[in-house]
């Protein structure tokens, strides 16, 4: 007896392969999904390294541009054993010619609109956010940490904080009192290359 091999038909490999591309398809939008999950923290990593370099920054400059920037013991608008110190800036913002990180000597200097405005090279977004590498001054042959840097984006703004009446050990620092030279809240907003937005606050006392 001759036997007869069975084989598909032209209409079941058509339908086998569609059905086997849904399926591909379904597992490659899985692995996609994965892929972003596990780039999302390595994205908010990179905003607080950058938060904490920028903090840093703000925390050894003077809190005024009238203060002693050299450090001492007396702050701006005090007068003490017979010696008056400037009064602090009734405004906040650049001064001078400061253009660069290396200039910037007092907390205002980071006001990124300021910077936006005045130092015209930088590819600003809506006129408040700064490239992220502005704060970092790389060299030029450190292309890798350029790379990784230009797809972020810091905004930063900063007011007068007068502090209030504080009252024992786990008392919280608001911004309510009459001195208005007592201390700034400095707010950075950091624009991830994923397009969200991650706001950190803290205050700088005039210490």
């Amino acid at each position: 007896m001759k036997q007869v091999g069975k084989g598909f038909t032209l209409i079941e490999f058509v339908v086998g392969m569609v059905l086997l591309g849904v399926a591909c398809a379904g597992c490659l939008s899985l692995l996609i999904s994965q892929k972003d999950a596990y780039r999302d923290p390595l994205v908010q990593q990179m905003s607080v390294q950058i938060f904490n370099k920028i903090r840093s920054e703000i925390i050894i400059r003077s809190f005024d541009e009238n203060s002693e920037q050299g450090g001492g013991f007396y702050r701006c608008g005090e007068s003490v054993n017979n010696i008056i110190m400037d009064s602090c800036k009734t405004s906040v913002g650049l001064d001078g010619s400061e253009k660069a990180l290396g200039d910037f000597n007092d907390v205002d200097d980071f006001i990124t609109s300021d910077i936006c405005n005045r130092v015209s090279e930088l590819a600003c977004r809506d006129g408040e956010y700064v490239p992220a590498s502005f704060f970092f001054e790389t060299f030029d042959y450190d292309s890798e940490v350029n790379t990784i840097l230009e797809d972020y984006h810091v905004k930063i703004k900063v007011s007068a904080c007068p502090i209030g009446g504080l009252s024992g050990t786990s008392a919280e620092i608001k911004c309510n009192g009459s001195d208005d030279h007592s201390a700034k809240k400095i707010d950075i907003s950091i624009l991830q290359r994923d397009g969200n937005v991650i706001d950190y606050s803290f205050i700088k006392a005039n210490i």
